[in-house]
């Protein structure tokens, strides 16, 4: 199982729409803890682009990484600022906007901290589906600061 924690800087309006625009950080563990990734990203669902900044760990060896995927474009661009270099790959993927899948169910909602007072709890709803690609099943938790989700890869 792998784990991701998406934390994203703007508030996200729970539908199954793509937000246009977002930025965030997120987290990649595996169970045994031979891969450790910390990074940020740039999503833009109308040019269809990602761009993600990565520090992590795997197989004792630290790494980083700068990619900008452009989806429309067919293109991986991997940028190394301290050689001041960008390789341009082939990019053989289908853009998958962030959204809850159209499959995808509710599974309950929850809240976390105290619901005893107006605004000291957080809402959370979860939704358990399968991506388009079938490859990614499990549950994303949807609250207005993030998304937390984790998943089975094939």
């Amino acid at each position: 199982m792998v784990s991701f924690l998406l934390l994203n800087h703007i508030c996200v309006l729970f539908s199954a729409a793509s937000p246009p625009l977002l930025t965030g950080g997120f987290i990649v563990t595996t169970q045994n803890e031979k891969v450790g990734i910390f990074g940020k990203y740039l999503y833009d669902a109308v040019g269809q682009r990602v761009r993600l900044f990565d520090i992590g760990s795997f197989k004792n060896k630290t790494f980083t990484a700068d990619v900008l995927l452009h989806y429309s474009d067919a293109a991986m661009y991997e940028i190394d600022d301290a050689k001041q270099t960008c390789k341009k790959s082939p990019l053989k993927a289908d853009f998958q906007p962030l959204k809850i899948p159209q499959d995808a169910f509710w599974l309950s909602q929850t809240v976390v901290g105290s619901s005893s007072l107006p605004g000291q709890g957080l809402l959370v709803n979860n939704w358990y589906g399968k991506l388009p690609d079938k490859s990614v099943t499990g549950t994303c938790v949807v609250k207005n600061n993030g998304w937390k989700c984790e998943g089975n890869v094939k």
